[in-house]
C-alpha cells in the first residue's frame, strides 16, 4: 500500500512538473520573445522627433516654399484627461503623511487622504491649462474644444487596443485568463499632444519656464513652421505699352498678395481621417505585427499639403519623423535620426510669374471691362452683360517649347485676393480655381490651327489648297453655320468678296474665315477630328504636375485638380452618325459643340506644332520629374509644309492690318498695335468662344443665383521669339473668362505677357515704344 501511494505521489508529482515544464517552455521558447518585447516596452519611453519639409525653389534657385525653425506647443495627455491632478494629489498625501504612517493606513483612509488634496491640484491644472491657453493665443473656450477632441480620440484608440489584446489573450489563454489582465497605458496616453503651432520665440521661452517649474505638464517642441517669401511681393510694372487710355510714362507699383498660390499651394495644421487611411503612422502588417511608418499620418496637428506642388508632392516633400527611445532603468538612449523631405525645383520663374500676375490685377486695368472690349456704335461703348469696371477672371500661362517647361502659371483673382472681395464677386469670380489648368472651357477660333494640321495629315485637304467663304456653310440655311463676317447687305459680306477670291490658310488663319473651318471639319468627320484633337492633348489631363493622385471608386486613377476637358465619347460620335447630325461635326472645326480643353492645353497644342508635331508632355519641374510621372514624346506626323503655312498665316493674323489680332479699335477712332516690340515676332491667333451665362449673387448673399446670358470668353493663343532667328521660344495661351472678343481683351494681357519675358531676359531686348498708333 505504501508502495503505491509513493508510486501515485511520483507520478502526479511528474506530471505536474511535466506541465509546469510545458508552460515555462511556452512562456520562455515559443511565447518569450514576445513576452521580452512587452517587459522592454515597459522599460522604454519613447519620444518623436520632427521632420522639416522640402524646399521647393524656381527655376533659378530661387525659395518658394521653405520650413523655417519653429515652435510648437503641447500639453502632456495625463494634464488633459485628470490623472496628473490625480498622481500629483497622491505624491502630496504620501509626502504629508509620511511613508511609514502611510503603510499603516487603511485603504479607505488612504483614499479619504488622497480626495482632500485633489482639489487643489485639480485647480493647479486648470490654472496650467490656462496659461498654456494665454501661451498659444487662443480663447479658453477654443482650447478646451482641441482638449476634448484629443481625449474623445485617444480613449477611442485606448479602447481598440485593450479590446484587441483582450482578445488575443482569451484566444491563447482561454476566457479567465482576462480576469487577471492589466491594461498597460498606450503611445498617445504617454505623450504632449499639440495645441499650438509656430508660436514665437518669446511665447516659447515663457512655455519652457512654466515646463521647468511644473514637470510633465506642458513641453516645447522644436519644430518647423512653412514660409512663401514670395507670396506677398512688389513689382514694378510699365505702363507705356498698353492701351492708350491705360498708357503713361511712369512705372506702376503694385503689391501682390498669394503669387504662384494656386501653384504652389500650402499646408494645413490638422489632419484629417483621409490622411491617416492613406497613409497612417501605426498599422498592421498580415501577422498581426505593428508597422511604424515615421512618414505616416497622427491624428492631431501636421503639416499636410494642400492644393498644387505642396499637396502632388506631398509624400517628397514630407520627410519622416526621428525618434528617442530612452530605458528607465539605465537611462540608455537609442536615437533615430529625422529624415528631411525632398527638396523640388520647380520649371516656373517666380519673378516672371509675379509680373504676370500683376498683369492680372485689376488695378493694371487689363482684368476689368473696358469701353473698347466691344466696340462701340457712333462712338458710345456699347454695354454688355456686365457693367464698365467689373473684374474679368483670367488665366495664363508661358511654355518653353523645347522642354516643354512651364515658366508661368498664373490664375487671377489669386486665393489671397479672395479676402478683400465682396461675397457677390467672390461667388461670381471663385477665385480658389486655378483657371489656367484646372478649368476648360470652348476654344472657339484659336482651335483652328490644329483643324488644318489635322487635315492635311489625314490628305483630306492639301497644304496649299483653298476654301471659298460663301458666308454660310449649308447652302440652304444662311441662318447657322455662317462665317462671322457673313451680313447679306453689307457689300463685302464674305471673305471671298474681300480678298478677291477663294483663300489659302494664311489668309484663313489671318482673317479667322469659320467657312474654310467648316470645310475642314466636314472633310474629317467629326470622329477623325476628335481624334486629332485628342493627340493634341485635349480631353484627357496632361499631368503637368500640378495634380495630387487619386483613386476613384472604379478603382481607376485620377488626377485632382487638373481638367481634362471635353470631346466626344465613342458613343457619343454615334449618335451623331445616327442622326445624320453634320452641323455638331461641322463647328467642331472653330472650337464650338462638345469640345472645350484649358489654357495649359492650348499652349502646349500650339508648342506642338512649333516642334513640327512633336508633342512633349508640360512640366512644372525643372529636368527630370521627381514624382516618377513622366512620359516620352511622341511624334504625331504632321506635314512640315503645313507649319510652315500654319505659321505664315498665325504671324499675319500679328502683323498685317487685316489679321484680328493687328490692331485695337478704340472708342475715339484710333487703331493702335496690339503687339509692337522692336526684335520680337509673334505667331499667335486671337479666339472668342461662345460661353455659359455669368453666374451672379443679386443679393450679395455669397450663393449665385441669377445667370446673365451674353458674354463671351475671349482667347490669345501663339508663339513669341526673337526676331533676328525666326525661331518660336515660348508658347503664350491667355484666357478672360466673359471677356468678349479675344484680341480686344485677351491681346493686351498677352502683349503684358511678352514684356514680362523681356523684362525678364527671356527675349531680346526692347528698343523703345510709345504711342503706336496706326
Amino acid at each position: 500500500m505504501f508502495h503505491r501511494r509513493l508510486m501515485a505521489l511520483t507520478v502526479i508529482f511528474g506530471i505536474t512538473v511535466a506541465a509546469l515544464g510545458a508552460r515555462l517552455w511556452e512562456l520562455t521558447v515559443v511565447d518569450g520573445a514576445r513576452h521580452l518585447d512587452v517587459a522592454e516596452s515597459r522599460l522604454d519611453r519613447e519620444k518623436l522627433l520632427p521632420t522639416w519639409r522640402g524646399t521647393i525653389r524656381d527655376r533659378k534657385g530661387r525659395v518658394i516654399a521653405q520650413d523655417v525653425p519653429s515652435y510648437d506647443l503641447a500639453v502632456r495627455f495625463t494634464l488633459l484627461d485628470g490623472s496628473w491632478a490625480r498622481e500629483r494629489a497622491l505624491v502630496s498625501a504620501r509626502t504629508d503623511v509620511g511613508r511609514s504612517v502611510w503603510g499603516r493606513l487603511s485603504e479607505s483612509e488612504r483614499i479619504a487622504a488622497i480626495a482632500a488634496r485633489q482639489p487643489a491640484w485639480e485647480a493647479k491644472a486648470d490654472a496650467l491649462l490656462q496659461q498654456a491657453a494665454d501661451l498659444a493665443g487662443v480663447p479658453r473656450e477654443e482650447l478646451d474644444r482641441r482638449v476634448a477632441e484629443i481625449i474623445t480620440r485617444v480613449n477611442r484608440k485606448v479602447e481598440a487596443v485593450h479590446a484587441r489584446q483582450i482578445a488575443v489573450r482569451s484566444e491563447r489563454y482561454g476566457p479567465e485568463s482576462i480576469e487577471n489582465f492589466k491594461p498597460e497605458p498606450i503611445r498617445e496616453q504617454l505623450e504632449a499632444h499639440l495645441i499650438a503651432t509656430g508660436v514665437p520665440d518669446e511665447i516659447a521661452f515663457a512655455a519652457r519656464r512654466v515646463a521647468d517649474a511644473n514637470p510633465k505638464t506642458i513641453e516645447v517642441i522644436d519644430a518647423a513652421t512653412r514660409r512663401y517669401p514670395w507670396s506677398v511681393v512688389e513689382v514694378e510694372l510699365p505702363r507705356e505699352d498698353l492701351p492708350k487710355p491705360l498708357r503713361s510714362y511712369e512705372v506702376q507699383r503694385i503689391r501682390m498678395e498669394g503669387v504662384a498660390d494656386h501653384v504652389v499651394g500650402g499646408v494645413r495644421f490638422d489632419v484629417w481621417e483621409d490622411d491617416i487611411k492613406r497613409r497612417p503612422f501605426e498599422s498592421r502588417d498580415e501577422s498581426g505585427a505593428e508597422v511604424i511608418d515615421f512618414g505616416g499620418y497622427r491624428p492631431g496637428r501636421d503639416q499636410v499639403g494642400v492644393r498644387g506642388i505642396e499637396a502632388a508632392c506631398e509624400d517628397l516633400l514630407r520627410g519622416a519623423r526621428g525618434e528617442v527611445i530612452r530605458r528607465v532603468d539605465d537611462d540608455e538612449e537609442v536615437r533615430r535620426e529625422p529624415v528631411a523631405g525632398s527638396d523640388i525645383q520647380l520649371s516656373l520663374d517666380i519673378a516672371l510669374q509675379s509680373r504676370v500676375e500683376a498683369a492680372l490685377n485689376p488695378l493694371y486695368g487689363l482684368t476689368v471691362v473696358q469701353p473698347w472690349h466691344l466696340g462701340s456704335v457712333a462712338g458710345v461703348p456699347k454695354q454688355g452683360p456686365l457693367p464698365m469696371g467689373a473684374r474679368l477672371a483670367a488665366g495664363v500661362v508661358v511654355l518653353d517649347i523645347v522642354s516643354g517647361e512651364i515658366l508661368a502659371l498664373a490664375s487671377a483673382p489669386t486665393i489671397a485676393q479672395a479676402r478683400d472681395m465682396s461675397d457677390a464677386d467672390r461667388a461670381r469670380l471663385i477665385p480658389y480655381m486655378n483657371r489656367a489648368v484646372g478649368a476648360a472651357y470652348a476654344p472657339g477660333s484659336v482651335v483652328k490651327p490644329l483643324v488644318y494640321a489635322a487635315a492635311v495629315a489625314e490628305g483630306v485637304f492639301a497644304p496649299d489648297g483653298t476654301v471659298s467663304c460663301t458666308g454660310h456653310f449649308f447652302k440652304d440655311r444662311q441662318d447657322v453655320a455662317r462665317c462671322w463676317i457673313y451680313r447679306p447687305e453689307y457689300k463685302f459680306a464674305t471673305h471671298d468678296l474681300k480678298v478677291g477670291g477663294p483663300l489659302g490658310i494664311e489668309q484663313a488663319i489671318a482673317r479667322s474665315c469659320n467657312i474654310f473651318f467648316y470645310t475642314l471639319a466636314s472633310k474629317l468627320g467629326a470622329a477623325r477630328l476628335a481624334s486629332w484633337y485628342r493627340a493634341f492633348g485635349l480631353g484627357a489631363p496632361l499631368d503637368c504636375g500640378i495634380s495630387a493622385v487619386t483613386h476613384a471608386n472604379d478603382g481607376r486613377l485620377r488626377l485632382a485638380g487638373e481638367a481634362s476637358g471635353s470631346l466626344p465619347s465613342a458613343a457619343d460620335l454615334q449618335l451623331l452618325e445616327d442622326r445624320h447630325d453634320s452641323f455638331t461635326g461641322v463647328i467642331m472645326g472653330i472650337g464650338q459643340g462638345p469640345v472645350t480643353w484649358s489654357p495649359i492645353q492650348a499652349a502646349n497644342a500650339y508648342a506642338t506644332i512649333a516642334r513640327d508635331g512633336l508633342a512633349v508632355q508640360p512640366s512644372l519641374f525643372r529636368g527630370i520629374r521627381p514624382d516618377g510621372r513622366g512620359s516620352p514624346p511622341t511624334q504625331l506626323g504632321l506635314n512640315p509644309r503645313a507649319r510652315s503655312h500654319l505659321l505664315e498665316g498665325m504671324r499675319r493674323a500679328i502683323e498685317e492690318s487685316y489679321g484680328t489680332g493687328h490692331h485695337l479699335a478704340i472708342i475715339d477712332g484710333i487703331a493702335e498695335a496690339m503687339i509692337h516690340y522692336d526684335g520680337v515676332e509673334v505667331w499667335a491667333k486671337t479666339g472668342t468662344a461662345q460661353a455659359p451665362g455669368i453666374r451672379v449673387d443679386v443679393d450679395e448673399d455669397g450663393v449665385t443665383d441669377r445667370s446673365i446670358d451674353g458674354a463671351d470668353h475671349a482667347w490669345f493663343v501663339g508663339l513669341v521669339g526673337d526676331r533676328a532667328t525666326h525661331t518660336q521660344r515660348y508658347a503664350i495661351a491667355v484666357l478672360v473668362e466673359h471677356g468678349g472678343p479675344g484680341g480686344r481683351a485677351a491681346g493686351p494681357i498677352a502683349s503684358a505677357v511678352i514684356r514680362a519675358l523681356i523684362d525678364e531676359g527671356y527675349l531680346g531686348s526692347r528698343q523703345g515704344s510709345g504711342d503706336d498708333s496706326l
